[in-house]
């Protein structure tokens, strides 16, 4: 099994490897200790000088992948400016990108989090950026973390320090054509193509650099570089280099066209298709053997390993006070013997999120590692061994810990893994390369101001409100008005919204007038329950509502605030019974109306219940519906019984029905409601109308004593001839 996704490595910034093979020593020993045991597992950790790196037009375009790109450039004064535009244009048009993205880096220097949301990035300038320093930082931690850096005029040529990349970037040597040797300028044409198979130069024919041609005035490449290109009077067009951890390209190119300035590039010509390969080339994109997994969650979950990745715990994208992060490995390639070991460095901003805790969980209990440092917001080397059983072995994903976190301040915080000092342990292989090993990012925004009930009260993010006893409205200020109430206690006498501290009948008619979407109170209040006596809110407003609050005033219900409600529980089945129907008419003509009556073969012991109508069938046209009502029926299932409820939903064509206290022992087939139909005007054939029923949420029932279930065994259906 092979999947697609982008390059991560380790990060060279952190240090050298601790972790290697079995020769390298640690301060701690560790290498020291895993060779005298002759363990199997094989440990992989971060480069500390280079990697190889070489890709062909086949395995860099072959792959089916569509990378995410950025441009980061100082280029104009706003990105709405046709010197930014004009290129991410042109990529998009491409079809190569999932997204192109820009950032002004003459206004703000992004930073290692942002980029790492993205495969490559573009770079240039023709004005200052705003910190030359802490961007050429920046950019070498990215490509330090597997990730492409295409480098263009006049970052490649300018002589000015600020529209050059400074830092670690200018120290540590990640240029390939030599940089602050200045331009040249006339105009120029492609020349020779060293290497016209490379994927950076390939269907590139033909290249028109405009009456500008800004180039580079220096034919001199950084060691370690190749040539792929030249322009006509020998300058250098475009280079690489694969000895650093992600990509490298330099361009002897500025990047906007001819669409925005006469004199740059000639549009009609392959300069688009040359930004694109280098960002292609440069992102890398590789079969991934082994694959990190982040996944922010309200609460950890109990889950420690699964063998379907798309269900790993349900991610939230809003943070509450205190959430967790937990982080998923899976050995993914071809050859799947597990991992034995893994430690990643966790960044995330901490102006928004503070790391309190590290659990590593019991799936790598050895050598159990990690350090919050909340003033550089990471978490580093966290993780742990497990030598005597591998982990994660395809298709499982198995949890390597969870990282507990609180709220700082209100904002927007991706979290990113990169590979740490203690490195990646395989079992009984060779590790993988570095650019087959994919490292996870994920984004939570955390926003405390209340705009609706769902801000405070659905920290999963699911639509349901997390607990049956929590009341949520948002007052005047933006705050969350939070209340702890009596289950089922869902709003005051009269229609009030506002819980009044009982669980009554007003409760129950506040369920009902909101299944007939008559109530002006926020329906995530009153979904007080779920089917059947399931004391976790199902995200409807239905029957059930008003049945746990009836239950809960007769002290009949055993749901209570502690502890925490469940959800799930399997209802107590007490009987089964039959629904049929009965059609006013067997047969209509366009226009007209027919009246479907529904009944019930066996209702002992009927408390309520639910219908949900449904037409399927004819050749053309519809059988609409327009009303629901409940005839004066001397066999109506409730007849003489003074003491019920019903409430109708013309919008979705369903009703419901029952008894306050109590429950019935009715004859055989018994009356329930009327349904009333018109045929379109283009209505021909024969319809039928049925019931939608079965076990998922929102579908008829039938109820005895407010918690049992009654089954739904069979359904007759009514057809309806349209002529």
């Amino acid at each position: 099994m092979f999947v697609q996704s982008r390059i991560g490595t380790g990060r060279l910034w952190l240090g050298v490897a601790l972790l290697c093979a079995a020769t390298a020593v640690a301060e701690d020993n560790r290498a020291e200790i895993l060779a005298r045991r002759g363990l199997d597992g094989v440990l992989f950790a971060p480069a500390a000088t280079q990697r190889s790196r070489v890709l062909s037009p086949v395995s860099a375009l072959g792959l089916g992948g569509s990378p995410s790109v950025a441009i980061v450039a100082s280029a104009a004064a706003d990105v709405s400016a046709g010197q930014f535009t004009d290129p991410r244009d042109k990529l998009q048009a491409t079809g190569q990108f999932s997204a192109v993205d820009i950032f002004h880096a003459g206004l703000e220097t992004p930073s290692l989090l942002d980029l790492l949301a993205y495969d490559s990035v573009l770079v240039w300038s023709n004005l200052d950026f705003e910190d030359a320093t802490s961007l050429g930082d920046v950019l070498a931690d990215y490509v330090d973390a597997g990730r492409g850096v295409a480098l263009s005029t006049y970052a490649t040529t300018s002589v000015v320090p600020d529209r050059s990349l400074g830092g670690r970037w200018a120290t540590d040597g990640y240029g390939v054509i030599t940089p602050n040797q200045g331009e040249v300028t006339g105009q120029s044409l492609l020349g020779v193509v060293s290497d016209p198979l490379h994927t950076v130069m390939s269907g590139v024919v033909a290249l028109d650099g405009g009456l500008l041609s800004a180039r580079p005035a220096s034919i001199s490449l950084e060691s370690g570089a190749t040539l792929l290109a030249d322009w006509d009077d020998g300058m250098p067009l475009a280079a690489v280099r694969d000895d650093l951890a992600g990509g490298r390209v330099d361009l002897g190119l500025y990047p906007p066209s001819d669409d925005v300035v006469f004199f740059y590039w000639d549009a009609s010509t392959d300069g688009a298709r040359l930004l694109a390969n280098a960002l292609i080339y440069t992102s890398g994109l590789m079969p991934i053997d082994v694959a990190v997994q982040v996944v922010v969650l309200s609460a950890p979950s109990a889950t420690e390993t699964t063998d379907d990745p798309s269900v790993l715990p349900g991610q939230i994208s809003s943070c509450t006070s205190a959430f967790v992060i937990e982080l998923w490995v899976s050995d993914l390639g071809a050859v799947n013997t597990g991992i034995t070991g893994l430690y990643v460095d966790v960044l995330y901003d901490q102006a928004v999120l503070q790391v309190d805790n590290l659990v590593n969980g019991s799936l790598f209990p050895s050598f159990t590692e990690g350090t919050i440092d909340n003033a550089q917001g990471q978490v580093t080397n966290f993780g742990g061994s497990n030598f005597q059983t591998p982990q994660g072995i395809s298709p499982t994903w198995a949890k390597l810990g969870h990282l507990e976190v609180s709220q700082v301040a209100d904002g927007q915080s991706r979290i990113g893994t990169l590979l740490g000092v203690g490195g990646l342990g395989v079992f009984g292989r060779v590790p993988p390369p570095l650019s087959e090993i994919d490292f996870g990012i994920s984004q939570v925004t955390c926003d405390s101001s209340c705009v609706d009930v769902v801000d405070c009260c659905d920290g999963d993010s699911n639509g349901v409100i997390d607990s049956s006893c929590l009341w949520c409205a948002c007052d005047d200020a933006g705050a969350c008005d939070i209340r702890d109430t009596p289950f089922a206690d869902m709003g005051g006498p009269f229609g009030e919204c506002d819980p009044d501290g009982f669980c009554n009948t007003f409760d129950a008619n506040l369920a009902l007038s909101c299944f007939a979407e008559l109530t002006t109170c926020d329906k995530f209040n009153i979904d007080t329950g779920g089917p059947f006596g399931s004391c976790a809110p199902d995200g409807f407003c239905n029957l059930f509502d008003a049945n746990h609050a009836l239950a809960c005033f007769a002290k009949a219900s055993s749901c209570t605030c502690s502890p925490s409600p469940e959800f799930g529980v399997p209802p107590v089945v007490v009987g089964k019974s039959g629904i049929s129907t009965e059609a006013s008419r067997s047969g209509i003509a366009a226009g007209e109306e027919v009246r479907v009556l529904f009944f019930v073969d066996d209702p002992a012991g009927l408390q309520s219940y639910e219908l949900h109508v449904e037409v399927s069938g004819g050749r053309s046209g519809r059988l609409e519906f327009t009303d629901v009502t409940i005839e004066s029926r001397r066999d109506f299932v409730f007849a003489d019984q003074d003491d019920r409820f019903d409430a109708f939903n013309l919008a979705e064509g369903k009703m419901l029905a029952g008894l306050y206290t109590g429950s019935v022992q009715a004859q055989a087939k018994s009356y329930l409601a009327t349904f009333a139909f018109r045929a379109s005007d283009d209505a021909l054939g024969a319809f039928v109308v049925s019931l939608r029923h079965g076990d998922e949420p929102g579908t008829s029932v039938l109820v005895s004593d407010l918690t049992k279930k009654i089954e739904i065994s069979r359904v007759s259906s009514a057809v309806v001839e349209v002529r």
